[in-house]
């Protein structure tokens, strides 16, 4: 017995930025495909999921060429699953195989005196990611992106003690304020981001 599947969330593009998924017609199973990449990929009704792995342009004046020639290497990555692809959390899947956990040893797991090393900033709500972080003086900013949850309420720790906490628009206006606090709430819909402010961190809580 055959299965058809059909592109989702990129039928009308065929440029694959991180990943790429496809599933059956009743959403049950799915095949992501994950590229380290930004290429393209061909799928049809004829034609199975496919991965372009060598590419070459002419960009004229403007953005060169790129003849298709010599070794061309790239990374790519199969993830079988059940259910759409945010049930699947696909976002969080591709963020651990294209940007992986690196680890070190700390204070505590040598037996060292001095306080154990803790996170700066952890999220709570899985498929909200911190996307990037930034200090200015004794201020930090920090922006989440919610990529896959279907909740709007999420919850994030901060290690060190703010002052205040602003939410900050993406043109630099202070939109809220939220009670200064190392447990903060915030509301992000889904493909929502907001970036707060911690001002004037004090010292390591604990």
């Amino acid at each position: 017995m055959s299965t058809r599947f059909s592109i989702v969330g990129m039928r009308s593009n065929t440029i694959v930025l991180n990943w790429v998924d496809i599933v059956d017609h009743a959403g049950n199973i799915g095949l992501a495909l994950l590229s380290d990449h930004t290429t393209s990929y061909a799928e049809g009704k004829e034609h199975p999921l496919s991965l372009v792995m060598g590419w070459g342009w002419e960009g004229g004046f403007w953005w060169g060429k790129c003849s298709l020639r010599g070794l061309q290497e790239m990374k790519y990555a199969l993830v079988p699953h059940t259910g759409l692809w945010d049930r699947a959390e696909l976002w969080r899947e591709t963020a651990e195989w294209s940007e992986p956990l690196l680890s070190r040893i700390s204070a505590s797991d040598t037996g060292a005196s001095g306080p154990p090393n803790k996170s700066l900033l952890r999220v709570h709500s899985p498929g909200v990611e911190l996307t990037s972080l930034a200090v200015s003086g004794r201020d930090l900013l920090a922006r989440f992106f919610n990529a896959e949850s279907a909740s709007e309420q999420h919850n994030i720790s901060i290690g060190v003690r703010p002052e205040s906490v602003e939410v900050v628009e993406l043109d630099g206006r202070v939109s809220g304020t939220l009670k200064p606090s190392q447990q903060i709430q915030i509301r992000i819909p889904r493909f929502g981001i907001k970036t707060l402010r911690f001002s004037a961190l004090a010292r390591l809580s604990g």
